[in-house]
């Protein structure tokens, strides 16, 4: 069985949406490694789309990190 410890060394997954009225309408291509990178993405795209007036907002998503489950919690 995976501890914590295990988990926590699951590297991290970034990718960049746009967001208008709280749902996602466009999604970047790409995967990033770092938030640093996605949010520098993030603010080029949305002065951007600040100066051709676009709908939606350019925003950090964090993939989700994978989830283990022990054998004993299957339904057959």
């Amino acid at each position: 069985m995976l501890t914590n410890e295990d988990l926590s060394k699951a590297p991290h997954a970034f990718t960049i949406a746009c967001m208008h009225q709280h749902v996602a309408i466009e999604w970047g291509a790409f995967l990033y490694k770092s938030r640093t990178m996605a949010k520098a993405e993030c603010d080029a795209l949305n002065e951007a789309d600040d100066q051709l007036d676009q709908a939606g907002h350019w925003q950090v998503i964090e993939y989700g990190r994978p989830m283990f489950v022990d054998e004993t919690c299957r339904q057959v």
